[in-house]
């Protein structure tokens, strides 16, 4: 496979210009310019509320393009952010640096599947303004029942992992139940799907409606 650059084009976004809550552009100041593919994905209307798929390289900063759009919207009270992942192990890195990062102003829950610890259901909250979980921990929620609210943003991180035998049709599962919880329950829903590896970007964003980057 190739990978073409374009990043020498790229007009970088300056945060002091990012039209952000300002508690969010605060924490942001420590940066001068966004990254290239997180000027690319803002530059696309990620900000406006556009679905994207976001294909970039590991260490690029994918992240901070899913919480540009979800800690924003949660701030502004337009509905919390979901960050989903595959494994426990990331779903408990994610939640430890957004409690740190977002936590005094911003309730962050997380909820990993049922089957893989012990957890006796006070840790996770689900009125949270933001809730990190996996993939089955978030599926297990909406097949039992539970009111996750106004969903304002839902990122898919490892989104790639639909390609796979064993977990591609629970993940794919998933953004069926969510998106039928979205649209049953009137949630203007913004959908960020991020990848490493996916090596048929064009089709999936095609299948997932949304815009490449």
């Amino acid at each position: 496979d190739e990978i073409g650059s374009t990043t020498d084009d790229l007009d970088l976004v300056s945060t002091r210009d990012l039209d952000v809550h300002g508690e969010l552009k605060s924490r942001l100041q420590k940066f001068d310019e966004l990254l290239p593919v997180q000027s690319l994905s803002v530059r696309n209307d990620l900000l406006e509320g556009r679905d994207q798929l976001v294909v970039s390289a590991t260490a690029t900063g994918k992240t901070l393009i899913g919480e540009l759009a979800g800690i924003d919207r949660a701030l502004r009270g337009e509905g919390k952010m979901l960050f989903l992942v595959p494994l426990v192990a990331l779903a408990n890195q994610k939640h430890e640096d957004f409690e740190e990062e977002y936590g005094d102003i911003l309730d962050v829950s997380i909820r990993v599947g049922s089957s893989r610890i012990r957890d006796d259901g006070n840790r996770f909250d689900p009125g949270a303004d933001v809730i990190v979980g996996t993939y089955e921990g978030i599926d297990h929620a909406l097949r039992t029942g539970k009111d996750l609210g106004e969903i304002g943003t839902v990122v898919i991180d490892e989104v790639h992992t639909l390609g796979e035998d064993e977990r591609g049709h629970r993940l794919d599962g998933l953004i069926s139940r969510l998106k039928h919880y979205c649209e049953t329950n009137s949630c203007d829903t913004q959908w960020v799907y991020l990848s490493a590896t996916v090596g048929n970007a064009p089709e999936l964003a095609g299948r997932l409606g949304a815009q490449l980057i």
